[in-house]
């Protein structure tokens, strides 16, 4: 997990560092409704540090899981267990969408599109959350202009939300998020035939319009989709027998900074709105930074080369590999001199040194384990162009 380094922490106010602003109602994310999806043994671990953070900008939040508990006043709702009376009792509910899988024989998938393997009741139900979860919302805020659903280790930055929703009119039909595929669900046999579905850990993002055309149905939905195994897909699905498909956007995030499956994209300008598969102390740290760089600069997008030079510090690495996009290699005695071999590069902006290897990198890669090697990243130089002003 990262530190936030020393260098940095002495630069900063001692309000921002010591004590953080405490979050208040944003009125422009007035018209935005907000799901957290997650499981009644996770509940209290998981969303605390999400309400008192980045949450606390939103005014219109609904938890959602598989039994009826609560957060400080926030009660979690549940979307489960009354929502199949006709299936029997709740072990069978677990099972349907595994049973789907082995029909069609796709049990080994892709890590993005598997079954999760988490063995909390929460997790193992967490299909049958999103339809219903999705009904839920449009009931309790009907005049909602957004309603975006996220997992319980998803962090939004809700200023880079704010820019994103000022391009829509949320009256349109929009159903936003990160493109993924499937199989396994509705008879679908091969990778992308069929309809493209938002990730559910990186956020699900619908728009008023898109979410009344579908509440013409959602019932149908719930009903003819309980065995697919995944609630985003279910999701997808019910989005595409009402005449709407995903809108792609490469600002959600499956993954985090700190995960073995993250890389950053080329362009350091591109603005994250969530990070998932995170720890509470991250989704901490990310406050931390957000808030800093806000205080520092109202009104501008935190970049992908903010977060880099938060997350990540110009050092060596031992025992750690970045493979792949490399744009030059040379031999060099020690990782040091690699890494000056990457300063002095144009376009270097990480690298890796194995057996006296040094390899220049125009991207920066998921690290890896290695013995004998080094890697490090050059946050200074992976960032956004800003105006003078800024």
């Amino acid at each position: 997990m990262p530190v936030l380094p020393t260098a940095h922490t002495a630069e900063l106010p001692a309000h921002v560092v010591k004590h953080l602003p405490w979050p208040s109602a944003d009125p422009d994310l007035a018209g935005v409704a907000v799901t957290i999806k997650t499981g009644a043994d996770v509940l209290l671990e998981r969303t605390p540090i999400q309400l008192v953070s980045f949450l606390g900008r939103f005014p219109q939040i609904i938890v959602i899981g598989e039994d009826d508990a609560a957060v400080g006043p926030l009660p979690m709702y549940d979307v489960v267990s009354h929502t199949y009376e006709e299936m029997g009792p709740l072990g069978n509910l677990t099972q349907a969408p595994r049973r789907e899988l082995q029909k069609h024989g796709k049990l080994v998938l892709d890590v993005d599109t598997t079954p999760p393997r988490d063995r909390s009741l929460g997790w193992q139900k967490d299909a049958h959350k999103n339809l219903p979860g999705f009904r839920l919302m449009a009931t309790t805020f009907p005049d909602a202009e957004w309603y975006f659903m996220i997992d319980d280790d998803t962090y939004v930055f809700h200023s880079n939300l704010k820019r994103l929703l000022a391009k829509y009119n949320p009256n349109d039909r929009h159903y936003i998020g990160t493109i993924t595929i499937f199989v396994g669900c509705d008879n679908v046999q091969e990778w992308g035939a069929g309809p493209d579905f938002a990730h559910g850990g990186a956020g699900i993002l619908v728009s008023r319009g898109a979410m009344n055309r579908m509440m013409t149905g959602i019932d149908y939905c719930i009903g003819r989709y309980q065995t697919c195994w995944a609630g985003d897909i279910r999701t997808a699905l019910c989005m595409r027998d009402h005449g709407i498909k995903l809108e792609p956007s490469n600002q959600f995030h499956k993954e985090n900074p700190g995960s073995r499956n993250w890389q950053y994209p080329d362009n350091p300008c591109d603005e994250p709105i969530t990070f998932h598969h995170l720890s509470v102390a991250q989704v901490q740290l990310l406050y931390l930074y957000e808030s800093r760089f806000l205080a520092k600069h109202p009104g501008q997008p935190y970049t992908l080369g903010d977060v880099l030079a938060d997350w990540e510090t110009d050092r060596v690495v031992p025992n750690q590999d970045r493979p792949g996009n490399d744009i030059a290699s040379l031999r060099t005695e020690t990782p040091k001199l690699c890494r000056t071999a990457c300063i002095d590069k144009s376009g270097c902006v990480a690298w890796s040194w194995v057996d006296h290897g040094c390899y220049l990198k125009k991207s920066i890669s998921a690290p890896v384990e290695r013995k004998d090697a080094a890697s490090g990243v050059l946050p200074q130089k992976y960032q956004c162009r800003r105006s003078p002003s800024i």
